[in-house]
């Protein structure tokens, strides 16, 4: 199935409750996809994943509500560990690992610890994914393209631009394929208004709602 699906539209809220993903699926047949991947996104409290970004970044991310996010590097710089307290709204840096000193406090503006792209400790959720899709499909148009099969798992492959140039954050189109099972993203990529390529991210080992022990977010 392909064809644009939706174009500018408001957004719609749900009501939040326990949402088992497994149990629900991502379908062609919902009037807005996206917003059906926000809302069930938004009824999950922690989840991990394994980032592989075309920045040449890999690395283990950690998240729980209200926004304690923990990421551990695998390359480069292997065994560090960065971790965001949303309340005192800080970020602890280790380079050689947690907790060995040294350990910094930076500000999440700080280019330390931003990536490649400029993205911040403190956005850097699906959350923040998915408020930039947003911004763009409210500026532009939604299309639903092939479904396919990534490592195994039956995809959903949308494409969100950007009217005329219009960009957010530097991105004027994203493409997500989106696992139909777990409604998370597989693999995202972003485009300048060129068509150039910004990057590509691929999730592997995803988790919903996984217990975490209660010093894991601590700094």
């Amino acid at each position: 199935m392909r064809g644009e699906l939706w174009g500018i539209a408001p957004q719609v809220s749900s009501d939040e409750g326990d949402l088992n993903p497994t149990e629900t699926r991502l379908e062609s047949g919902h009037a807005d996809p996206i917003q059906y991947m926000v809302d069930c996104y938004r009824k999950i409290d922690s989840y991990q994943v394994t980032i592989n970004s075309s920045q040449s970044n890999t690395l283990s991310y950690y998240f729980k509500r209200p926004g304690h996010v923990r990421i551990e590097f695998i390359q480069p710089f292997g065994g560090a560990v960065i971790i965001y307290d949303p309340d005192s709204k800080v970020a602890r840096l280790w380079p050689l690992g947690y907790p060995h000193f040294p350990a910094f406090t930076l500000n999440p503006e700080n280019r330390l610890i931003r990536n490649a792209s400029g993205q911040r400790v403190d956005r850097s959720d699906f959350g923040a994914l998915y408020q930039n899709v947003q911004t763009l499909q409210q500026h532009g148009k939604a299309t639903l393209a092939e479904s396919v099969s990534i490592n195994g798992k039956n995809a959903l492959h949308l494409i969100v631009e950007g009217l005329d140039n219009f960009s957010t954050a530097g991105v004027h189109r994203f493409q997500l394929w989106v696992d139909q099972s777990t409604v998370f993203p597989i693999k995202v990529s972003s485009h300048d208004v060129t068509g150039n390529i910004l990057e590509v991210v691929e999730f592997e080992y995803l988790q919903i709602n996984p217990t975490f022990p209660p010093d894991f977010f601590k700094q």
